[in-house]
C-alpha cells in the first residue's frame, strides 16, 4: 500500500511517503508557511500524485496525551481531506520532531539545511512508527 505522511509545523509542512510494500520510507517534500486550505490542497496533491492509498498527518499530542491548540489544526486539516475522499489517519507524533533532528545531525549537514529538511525527516519518522505499528500488530 502507497502511503504519504504529514508533518505540520507552525512555519513548514514536511511530506514523506513509503513504496508500494512498506519497506523504504523517505521524505519527499516541505511547504512554506502556508493557510490552511492551501495545506489540505496540498495534501490532497500529492496523495493523488503519489497515488497513495492512505494519508498518515501526524497529532501533536501534549506530552501527557492531552489535546491543545496544534492538535486541534491537525484533526481540522484531516477532516478535510478526508471530505476529498482520501483516506486519512491522525497518528501520535510526540517526539517525531526530536528523533527527525537526531537522524539530521548524523548527516553531517549544516544547521540550514538541517531546518529545511527537519519536517520531511519528521514526517519520514511519523510513517516509520505507523508502517512499524502494523507490523507489530499482525
Amino acid at each position: 500500500m502507497r502511503i504519504i505522511s504529514v508533518d505540520l509545523g507552525n512555519r513548514y509542512t514536511g511530506f514523506a511517503s513509503c513504496d508500494e510494500l512498506e519497506m523504504t520510507v523517505s521524505p519527499l517534500h516541505s511547504i512554506e508557511g502556508k493557510s490552511t486550505k492551501q495545506i489540505v490542497e496540498e495534501i490532497i496533491s500529492t496523495a493523488r500524485r503519489m497515488n497513495a492509498d492512505e494519508v498518515i498527518i501526524g497529532l501533536p499530542l501534549n506530552m501527557n496525551g492531552t489535546s491543545g491548540k496544534q492538535a486541534e489544526h491537525a484533526e481540522k486539516i484531516a477532516a478535510a481531506v478526508a471530505e476529498s475522499g482520501v483516506q486519512v489517519r491522525l497518528w501520535d507524533e510526540r517526539l517525531t520532531s526530536w528523533e527527525a533532528d537526531q537522524l539530521l545531525l548524523e548527516t553531517g549537514k549544516s544547521a540550514k539545511k538541517r531546518r529545511l529538511m527537519a519536517h520531511s525527516a519528521a514526517a519520514a519518522v511519523i510513517l516509520r512508527s505507523y508502517i512499524d505499528s502494523k507490523k507489530e500488530a499482525s
